[in-house]
């Protein structure tokens, strides 16, 4: 499909700059600016407009423009904790965040992979009867892992709590 203009052209050029400029302006002028927040909602915009008028270009592109999304969000939860505390601080903090959130891929990946094929880096480690669960290879499964670690997560913590009041 053609672009609203009739040229097929990347939406994400001086659109994007002029109504972000004008946006951030805005909210500058009435001290409530988030521009993370603000950014975010732009390449949201922009992702959409893409699937809606260059639907190959979006296909082409697939994960990595919600992924700038993502990008977004950290850099915002850092820019919050730098903002109040000390370099050293926020330094720690950073550190603290990025292993987290790579614990929580790995985890994710493992998990996904001995349930998905059997293997942990071509290693076989389940029995040779055990059923390969090809959902966990595919996008559902990271979801269906990612609700089974909360689920883990939240029985461990009400477990210890339990534990720790002598109920």
């Amino acid at each position: 499909m053609p672009h609203p203009g009739g040229d097929e052209q990347p939406c994400d050029g001086p659109y994007h700059g002029w109504c972000g400029g004008i946006c951030f302006a805005v909210c500058q002028y009435h001290h409530q600016f988030d521009s993370q927040l603000a950014q975010t909602a732009f390449v949201t915009i922009a992702d959409r407009f893409l699937a809606a008028y260059l639907y190959q270009t979006s296909k082409t592109l697939g994960p990595y423009i919600p992924l700038i999304i993502v990008n977004c969000i950290i850099i915002s939860r850092c820019e919050v904790c730098a903002s109040k505390q000390s370099i050293i601080v926020a330094g720690a903090d950073a550190v603290g965040q990025s292993l987290g959130f790579a614990l929580a891929l790995l985890s994710i990946a493992v998990i996904r992979e001995v349930l998905g094929t059997g293997t942990f880096f071509g290693l076989s480690v389940l029995p040779a009867g055990w059923p390969n669960w090809v959902i966990m290879v595919l996008p559902p499964g990271a979801f269906f892992t990612f609700g089974l670690l909360l689920a883990a997560v939240n029985w461990l913590s009400t477990r210890r709590d339990h534990q720790g009041n002598g109920l």
